[in-house]
C-alpha cells in the first residue's frame, strides 16, 4: 500500500473541486460508497459537499447543483451536489482515510459547475456566515 506524505496529501487531494469516493460508513455515516466534493480547508480541517442520486434536502431549492456524467466521467446517471449541508473532517483524520485507502480520488469537478456550486454555497440559508464565507 501506497504512503502519502502529508505535504502530497495537502497538495492534491485536499484541493478545491477535488472529488472523491468514499468508503462506506467513513466520512458519511451510509452504508455504500459516497462522492465528495472538496469545498476548502483550513489549517486543521477539510469541508466537503455530498453528490447524491437525488436532490437530498427539502426546501433547500438553489442549494442543489445538477451534475451529469458529461461534467464528472465517473458518473453514471445525473446527480446532485449538496450546497445546503457542509460535511466537515480533521485534517488528521482525513490523511488516515487516504493513506488507508479509504477514500479515493476520482476526479475533479469542471470550472462551470463548480462556480455555480461555490454560488450555491454562498446563497444558502442552511449554512452559518463562517460556512458561507468557505465558498468564496
Amino acid at each position: 500500500m501506497t504512503k502519502f506524505s502529508a505535504d502530497f496529501i495537502k497538495r492534491f487531494f485536499e484541493s478545491r473541486g477535488v472529488v472523491l469516493n468514499s468508503d462506506a460508513g467513513t466520512v458519511i455515516r451510509v452504508g455504500h460508497k459516497k462522492y465528495l466534493l472538496v469545498i476548502n480547508t483550513d489549517s486543521e480541517n477539510i469541508y466537503f459537499c455530498t453528490i447524491n442520486s437525488k436532490p437530498f434536502r427539502l426546501g433547500a431549492e438553489g442549494t442543489q447543483v445538477k451534475v451529469t456524467p458529461k461534467d464528472l466521467s465517473f458518473l453514471t446517471h445525473e446527480s446532485f451536489v449538496d450546497c445546503s449541508k457542509l460535511t466537515i473532517m480533521e485534517l488528521f483524520e482525513f490523511e488516515k482515510y487516504i493513506n488507508e485507502n479509504k477514500i479515493e480520488y476520482v476526479g475533479s469537478m469542471p470550472q462551470e459547475p463548480m462556480a455555480y456550486v461555490l454560488n450555491a454555497g454562498r446563497k444558502s440559508t442552511s449554512l452559518t456566515a463562517y460556512e458561507k464565507k468557505l465558498f468564496e
